[in-house]
């Protein structure tokens, strides 16, 4: 790769990392003829009819005013500058809109017959030249100055000081002060199709389109002596740049993209069959203020990152597989995949023959790479395969101590020694007999994880073991072994543990679930340092101090490419090296800040253009935030977002775009952050407001208060003319009133000794009526005691027949006869002294006898059976059983007292 002496890898094995853009991305036509980028790090695209502006995230359309065919484009400052059919001018931003200017029409420029397009832009000496086939036209910013040239030219080039300008059929000229000047000293070219001449060392380097390429220095003109010349010749090229001193970038018709160092003489390709590029043909070529490069293809856009700080290998024949070991040799890398041990050298990936099957780990030891082969452990040296024994799986194999290594395979651990040129093992804990995948040597005793299930604890000492379990007895799954600051930890389904030496078990550690929350797997890469995942994010870990230090790779790099489940690599020279699907990741990690946090936000609310502090409407309101860094390469950042108050958590930023829709009002501000490990850090912010709805607008407030004094104004007048009113009214009635009330005491007075007197008469009618039942109930009592002494004088005369007895008793018989008119006038005067009871009784229940009524209103009079009996003449059972029927006729229920029911019915 370009600039890969730093990892000490030839430039041919890998290549740098790449992104393509079909014109299904961008939504924009096929043909890419220029592009360039402004001082706020915007990118355009000379996209055919479309001049297409790029923030990292977005795609934004733009078209010139008769929709000609852009064929160059050129940025100055924040101003972009395009060619096109008989026409240019410049792009600018005003009022948040890129709006176009014609500086063509604007000066008259074109001829309506003419027929010429603008196919190069370049600035030289503070002025903007617009090269067509025939003319150069120069603007110094006031004015435009014409000149036509004197043959059909390709290209005007700025190469140092001087322009030069390709002709078809004359050469090369050299323009100054306005005027064409053939260079002799290159009249070799004449006839030649020139498409780019570069700087090279003390003289150019001129690229023709099917010549090849020629070097002009010392005043002579050669062909460039380099193999890849010779490709050159029977390619198409297209296009052509410096990117740095010695290295260039030649863009073909059908073979893509070379990059070039013309001191190695080493190069690397880029094109279609090798996965890199979408398309061959590379129409432009532009290097970003990050020296990226981005390709402007027949058929879309090229992003290559060329930093020399991310590379990446991926095999598109479907050989590979998914990588699980890897391991950098003399002359290129040895990858151990699930279909076997291949090399990678001089571009070229190699199955080693021997070894089908699944390989996951490679161990280097001096010259000797030692395998970890699904069915046994073997060595690999200088092209040699060797089989050392039959251990199958061998998942790690470390270094411990000098000439002892341990390795975890299938069936256990075991120690290895090289004695006599021969390696040696020996099994640690022969009864355990479990796939171990990680071990870790405390002094006197041995950890070993499970592969799926378990920890366990070898004593050295007696060669035993035990499993270490977790306080409740619970087993660890698929756990992952660490050392931080001589401590181990174990991470198992998010949660890590440490073991305690006392017990011999496993308990949750409460420092590190807070400091690493969230990790779903962890590989250490060095003393504290640590590659984790989390989240679907990679990130190395530096723990120095009590300080955690996170390095965020970007995912674009790995992105739906990590093995799951087993993450393997190494971390060397400050680059990561890491095992993906179809091939690995070679990942520059610098732990000095010195990134540019910033970000670029550009907001739209209800479709047009919106800036911080504005309100936008409360009716149906959305709002779109774009953010970008406008770092295209290794300097970009995973972003994160909040809307205070509304969201309680950051979340990943998704393509750049935020949206929010029907928003309450409320005072709103948008938190942009980069996180490191669970902290975030606030980038930047974008405060924005959304308006009350009309109803309660401050307006509407104002009109409301208005609305309530109107209303307690009229109220309060009509209430004051309301109480004269009735002032006036009150004083009229106060005087009726005094009539009425003389009228009214009089009255009263008069009808309270009518009442009077009638109450009295009541009163007596009542006493009266009270004493008459009085004496009717004697005369009652009186007619039963006669009944007896007649039942006695019967008595006596069947028992002693005494004369002068029965005289006596013949005598009060006599004074006391009965007369059955007494019954009646005893009924008639209870009836008219309970007349309204009566009344209502007979009212509630018109089936009840004369007889039930009686027994009623003695029962009123809470009289008893035994009272009642006599005055019936009736017995106490007799009494009794018409009780009992009078309670069925009023349907009471036996609880019910029979005389409290009637004194309050």
């Amino acid at each position: 790769m370009l600039l890969f002496p730093m990892v000490g890898v030839s430039q041919q094995q890998l290549t740098p990392y790449v992104k393509n853009y079909s014109k299904l991305n961008y939504e924009g036509e096929a043909l890419v003829w220029g592009i360039t980028q402004t001082a706020d790090r915007q990118l355009y695209f000379a996209n055919n009819k479309i001049l297409l502006q790029f923030d990292g995230n977005r795609w934004q359309h733009h078209w010139l005013p008769e929709k000609t065919i852009i064929r160059s484009v050129f940025a100055v400052e924040n101003k972009v500058f395009t060619g096109s059919y008989m026409e240019f001018g410049y792009w600018e931003m005003m009022d948040g809109h890129l709006t176009y200017t014609s500086l063509s029409k604007k000066f008259k420029l074109f001829e309506e017959k003419g027929n010429d397009e603008v196919w190069n832009i370049f600035s030289f000496q503070n002025k903007i030249y617009f090269q067509t086939f025939f003319s150069i036209y120069i603007y110094d910013g006031k004015t435009i100055k014409t000149v036509k040239t004197p043959s059909q030219i390709t290209y005007a080039f700025p190469v140092k000081n001087q322009i030069y300008v390709a002709s078809i059929t004359e050469g090369i000229y050299r323009f100054e002060n306005g005027a064409f000047y053939p260079d002799k000293r290159i009249d070799q070219l004449k006839n030649k199709v020139i498409h780019s001449i570069l700087p090279y060392r003390n003289g150019l380097m001129i690229f023709t389109q099917k010549e090849g390429v020629f070097i002009f220095e010392n005043d002579e003109i050669s062909s460039w002596k380099n193999d890849l010349n010779k490709t050159f010749q029977l390619e198409m090229i297209n296009s052509a740049l410096r990117i740095s001193d010695s290295k260039y970038a030649v863009g073909t018709s059908g073979d893509g993209l070379y990059l070039v160092d013309i001191e190695s003489g080493n190069y690397t390709n880029l094109h279609k069959n090798n996965g890199s590029l979408q398309n061959n043909s590379v129409l432009s070529i532009f290097q970003d203020k990050e020296s990226n490069l981005w390709l402007g293809l027949d058929n879309g856009i090229s992003f290559v990152q060329n930093d020399a700080n991310s590379f990446v290998y991926q095999d598109f024949t479907g050989k590979l597989g998914s990588v699980n070991a890897i391991q950098k040799t003399e002359n290129g890398f040895l990858l151990g995949s699930n279909h076997g041990l291949y090399a990678l050298e001089n571009g070229k990936l190699q199955l080693i023959p021997g070894t089908q099957g699944p390989v996951w780990s490679i161990a280097k030891v001096g010259s000797q790479f030692i395998i970890g082969h699904n069915n046994a452990t073997m060595i690999y040296e200088g092209g040699n395969l060797q089989k050392i024994n039959a251990l199958p799986g061998g998942y790690r194999f470390e270094k411990q101590e000098d000439n002892l290594y341990y390795q975890a395979n299938y069936v256990g651990l075991y120690q290895y020694q090289f004695i006599n040129g021969n390696w040696v093992h020996e099994k640690l804990a022969p009864k355990l007999i479990k796939p171990i995948n990680q071990f870790f040597k405390k002094e006197e005793f041995v950890l070993a994880t499970d592969m799926y299930r378990g920890v366990y604890k070898i004593n050295l000492e007696n060669n035993e073991f035990v499993e270490v379990q977790a306080e409740d007895k619970s087993h660890l799954y698929n756990s992952k072994m660490v050392e931080i600051n001589q401590q181990l930890y174990f991470l198992s389904n998010r949660i890590w543990y440490e073991l305690d030496n006392w017990s011999n078990q496993l308990k949750k550690s409460d420092r590190l679930n807070e400091l690493l929350p969230t990790v779903n797997n962890i590989l250490p890469l060095g003393k504290d340092i640590f590659l984790v995942e989390s989240n679907s994010i990679l990130s190395v870990v530096k723990i120095e101090n009590q300080k955690m230090t996170w390095v965020n790779i970007p995912d674009k790099y790995y992105k739906g490419r990590v093995v799951n489940d087993w993450i393997s690599g190494y971390l060397k020279n400050n680059y990561l090296y890491l095992n993906l699907d179809n091939g690995f990741l070679v990942h520059k990690v610098s732990f000095e800040d010195t990134a540019d946090a910033k970000v670029f936000i550009n907001a739209e609310g209800n479709g047009k253009q919106f800036i911080r502090g504005e309100k936008l409407g409360y009716y149906n309101n959305a709002i779109d935030f774009f953010i970008s860094t406008r770092k295209y390469g290794y300097a970009d950042i995973n972003l994160y977002y909040k809307l205070s108050p509304s969201d309680q958590k950051f979340q990943p930023i998704k393509n750049g775009k935020i949206s929010y829709t029907h928003l309450p009002n409320d005072s709103y501000s948008l938190v942009i952050a980069s996180k490191s490990g669970k902290e975030f850090t606030v980038i930047d912010t974008f405060d924005f407001t959304v308006k009350k709805p009309w109803f309660i607008s401050n307006l509407m407030i104002l009109i409301y208060l208005v609305l309530v004094f109107l209303v307690y104004f009229l109220y309060h007048s009509f209430i004051q003319r309301q109480n004269k009113q009735k002032l006036a009214q009150l004083q009229h009635e106060i005087e009726l009133q005094k009539e009425l009330v003389c009228i009214k005491t009089e009255a009263e007075r008069k009808e309270a000794e009518h009442w009077v007197e009638m109450q009295k008469l009541e009163q007596d009618i009542k006493s009266k009526t009270s004493e008459l039942a009085s004496k009717t109930l004697s005369v009652a009592s009186q007619s039963e005691l006669l009944k007896e002494l007649e039942s006695i004088q019967k008595g006596i005369e069947e028992n002693t027949p005494t004369s002068t007895i029965k005289k006596d008793i013949s005598k009060i018989l006599r004074d006391y006869n009965y007369n059955q008119n007494e019954w009646k006038v005893f009924d008639t005067n209870l009836n008219e002294l309970h007349e309204d009871f009566v009344s209502r009784l007979v009212k509630s229940y018109p089936n009840l006898t004369p007889k039930d009524i009686r027994l009623a209103i003695l029962l009123r009079m809470n009289m008893s059976s035994k009272e009642i009996a006599p005055l019936m003449r009736k017995s106490f059972r007799s009494v009794e059983l018409q009780r009992y029927r009078l309670r069925k006729k009023l349907k009471l229920s036996s609880k019910t007292n029979l005389s409290k029911f009637f004194i309050e019915f």
